[in-house]
């Protein structure tokens, strides 16, 4: 059989400590949940929300996009049907009508209607069409 002195048992119910003894180490209880808590939210928040300099860069790269063109229907021709999405926009899928704004994806040229890309890129950081990075773009260029 098991010797029960290993054990040490020890009733709850007749605890000798008074609550004045027992404030302390409930202080240091909550102190510590409450960092851990402060922490956890902290962590939590650094995922959530991309670095700034991140910020910075994507907003950077938005304002070198290069400017909004016309299009006109002297643009079309055989070899720029590549690169002109077969002359619709793949995010609208709209086609292109003459002089509608539209904007050239830097670094792969794929070509959206203006409004589109721009909507595109608040939630996105890559071409539509071949995924490029708008920030690689904007290193390259």
């Amino acid at each position: 059989m098991y010797p029960t002195a290993i054990f040490n048992y020890r009733d709850l119910s007749h605890d000798s400590s008074t609550p004045s003894e027992q404030i302390p180490a409930l202080c240091f209880v909550f102190i510590i949940v409450v960092c851990a808590t402060g922490l956890s939210l902290l962590h939590l928040a650094k995922i959530i929300e991309p670095p700034r300099t991140l910020l910075d860069l994507r907003k950077r790269a938005l304002e070198n996009l290069p400017p909004i063109s016309s299009f006109e229907p002297s643009d079309l021709d055989h070899q720029k049907a590549a690169s002109w999405n077969q002359y619709y926009c793949v995010i609208c899928l709209e086609d292109f009508k003459p002089r509608e704004p539209y904007q050239v994806f830097p670094y792969c040229n794929h070509i959206f209607h203006s409004h589109c890309i721009r909507q595109w890129l608040n939630f996105k950081w890559t071409c539509p069409i071949c995924r490029t990075c708008i920030l690689e773009a904007h290193d390259h260029s």
